[in-house]
Protein backbone atom coordinates (compact mmCIF):
# COMPACT_ATOMS: atom_id res chain seq x y z
CA UNK A 1 0.00 0.00 0.00
CA UNK A 2 2.99 2.46 0.98
CA UNK A 3 4.04 2.28 -3.15
CA UNK A 4 0.80 3.14 -3.97
CA UNK A 5 0.70 6.04 -1.75
CA UNK A 6 3.81 6.85 -2.97
CA UNK A 7 2.80 6.79 -6.46
CA UNK A 8 0.07 9.76 -5.88
CA UNK A 9 2.20 12.22 -4.19
CA UNK A 10 4.28 14.48 -5.44
CA UNK A 11 6.11 16.99 -3.52
CA UNK A 12 5.01 18.51 -0.28
CA UNK A 13 1.57 17.43 1.59
CA UNK A 14 -0.74 19.81 -0.45
CA UNK A 15 0.86 17.99 -3.90
CA UNK A 16 -1.83 14.91 -3.26
CA UNK A 17 -2.82 13.26 -7.01
CA UNK A 18 -6.21 12.22 -7.57
CA UNK A 19 -5.05 8.69 -7.51
CA UNK A 20 -5.03 8.09 -4.12
CA UNK A 21 -9.15 8.83 -3.36
CA UNK A 22 -9.88 5.08 -4.67
CA UNK A 23 -6.81 3.52 -2.50
CA UNK A 24 -7.77 5.07 0.71
CA UNK A 25 -11.62 4.18 -0.11
CA UNK A 26 -10.65 0.82 -0.93
CA UNK A 27 -8.53 0.60 2.38
CA UNK A 28 -11.03 1.97 4.24
CA UNK A 29 -13.73 -0.68 3.44
CA UNK A 30 -11.34 -3.28 3.99
CA UNK A 31 -10.64 -2.14 7.54
CA UNK A 32 -14.15 -1.59 8.06
CA UNK A 33 -15.40 -5.10 6.68
CA UNK A 34 -12.69 -6.28 9.03
CA UNK A 35 -14.13 -4.70 12.17
CA UNK A 36 -17.62 -5.99 11.42
CA UNK A 37 -15.69 -9.53 11.25
CA UNK A 38 -13.65 -9.38 14.74
CA UNK A 39 -17.22 -7.43 16.13
CA UNK A 40 -18.70 -10.65 15.13
CA UNK A 41 -16.27 -12.77 16.42
CA UNK A 42 -16.44 -10.71 19.16
CA UNK A 43 -20.30 -11.40 19.89
CA UNK A 44 -20.37 -15.06 19.21
CA UNK A 45 -17.66 -15.40 21.95
CA UNK A 46 -19.27 -13.52 24.46
CA UNK A 47 -22.36 -15.27 24.26
CA UNK A 48 -20.59 -18.71 24.23
CA UNK A 49 -18.70 -17.51 27.21
CA UNK A 50 -21.75 -16.41 29.17
CA UNK A 51 -23.58 -19.78 28.27
CA UNK A 52 -20.59 -21.77 29.99
CA UNK A 53 -20.40 -19.03 32.96
CA UNK A 54 -24.62 -19.92 33.43
CA UNK A 55 -23.94 -23.36 33.15
CA UNK A 56 -20.91 -23.25 35.58
CA UNK A 57 -23.66 -21.26 37.83
CA UNK A 58 -26.08 -24.18 37.74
Amino acid sequence: MISEVLDCVCGSEAEIEPCLGPILAARLDAIDQRIHELQCTRCSLAALAAATEGRQLA
